[in-house]
């Protein structure tokens, strides 16, 4: 399991591996991914999560994908 820490903005996330390397990417949610849709994917940021798919970043709009709200407390579970 790789270990990140993640900062959702309301604007930017920002995320970082236990290796280092760091990534930002609009703070935008869509259900689901592009291929689900035969859709060819190209570099899209796809995470998978309790069972669900999403795409994140501006490629869950640019795909039009089903929007999830991320401004609100909560929106991610975290065990630690």
């Amino acid at each position: 399991m790789e270990v990140i820490g993640v900062d959702i903005g309301y604007g930017m996330t920002k995320a970082v591996r236990s290796d280092g390397r760091a990534l930002m990417f609009r703070s935008v949610v869509g259900v689901g991914a592009p291929d689900m849709l035969g859709l060819e994917a190209g570099p899209a940021k796809v995470v998978s999560l309790h069972g669900g798919r999403y795409t994140v970043g501006e490629e869950a709009e640019r795909f039009k994908l089903p929007l999830v709200s991320v401004r609100k407390r909560g929106f991610v579970d975290s065990p630690a």
